[in-house]
């Protein structure tokens, strides 16, 4: 059996639980509560406590009870094939020359797979009406290109949705 030529890669991946400590409720809360429990009480009276802020240590040991419950932490070790890693350094490399290609002819390559999937295109209706600006008009609102990613960029507005109400 031949032996894989690559470098091992340990993941170690914990669940994060979505629990919170619990901060209780103000005497105010409490009352307002109490009230809307009597008022729907037939005999005009309410068993209810006060909710008190959970302390430290009843979180921790809440934290502890859901890790303890069942497995929140898995270990996977990846064999990095260098052939793969050659093979994508090979495919981001000609992505680059076509991205640099495509911004000299002023021709950029659309990926008719996102016009109608998950989440659908926002630009569509540019797309679908072959240029026109009244399309243009209508729908969106030209805007500079985002300042934090492109500072020096002078390559005209680009366009967004028009977030207002119809």
């Amino acid at each position: 059996m031949a032996e894989a030529s690559g470098r091992p890669i340990i993941y170690n991946v914990l669940v994060k639980p979505r629990l919170a400590q619990n901060e209780g409720e103000s005497e105010e809360q409490y009352d307002a509560r109490k009230a809307a429990l009597v008022a729907k009480s037939k005999s005009g009276k309410s068993s209810a406590k006060r909710r008190m802020p959970e302390s430290d240590e009843d979180f921790r040991e809440r934290l502890a009870d859901w890790f303890a419950a069942e497995p929140r932490f898995a270990r996977v070790e990846l064999l990095l094939d260098f052939d793969s890693i050659e093979n994508i350094r090979q495919q981001i490399w000609d992505i680059g020359k076509e991205l640099l290609d495509a911004r000299s002819h002023g021709r950029w390559h659309q990926n008719p797979r996102t016009c109608f999937g998950f989440g659908r295109c926002a630009y569509w209706p540019i797309c679908s009406s072959k240029g026109n600006e009244l399309v243009v008009e209508n729908l969106f609102t030209r805007a500079a290109p985002h300042q934090e990613l492109s500072p020096d960029d002078e390559s005209g507005p680009s366009f967004c949705p028009n977030t207002k109400e119809v």
